[in-house]
């Protein structure tokens, strides 16, 4: 006889809602930084840019392996007829995401101090996609050494 689903109980809701803490890169090479985070819909931060899903995942998956926000852009910019505005439009998607994301600090906190580089931003993208322990966040972290 096939078990009957149950409706999850709100608490249980609740708790996969509730911000949790993860590591991203730090702003030196080799050190992290612990900020609490929410998951967010990743579709307000891609449309309110209008940019084309490529370009998006070439971006993150630039990052990902280390490439600094000027080899990125350089990047999109060799495979678009309007690269310059494809890059700020991706930098501007992972900004919007963050923004959205980060619970503490806050992206306005963070980015008083420095702003976030690529890697941080596609950490935090990465968890957007699969959550701390997906295989996208851990395969970054271990390719980053951290």
């Amino acid at each position: 006889m096939p078990d009957k689903k149950k409706t999850t109980p709100l608490e249980d809701i609740r708790v996969q809602a509730e911000p949790e803490i993860i590591t991203i890169p730090g702003f030196r090479p080799a050190t992290t930084v612990n900020v609490q985070i929410r998951y967010v819909d990743l579709t307000p931060a891609i449309l309110s840019t209008n940019i084309s899903n490529p370009l998006l995942a070439l971006a993150y998956q630039r990052a990902r392996e280390g490439k600094t926000e000027a080899e990125i852009a350089a990047e999109i910019n060799s495979k678009h007829p309007s690269p310059e505005k494809d890059a700020e439009q991706v930098l501007q998607a992972l900004n919007v995401l963050a923004k959205q994301a980060l619970v503490s600090p806050t992206y306005d906190e963070l980015t008083a101090i420095a702003p976030l580089n690529a890697e941080q931003l596609a950490a935090i993208y990465l968890y957007m996609l699969y959550g701390e322990r997906g295989e996208g966040l851990s395969t970054f972290r271990t390719e980053r050494g951290v």
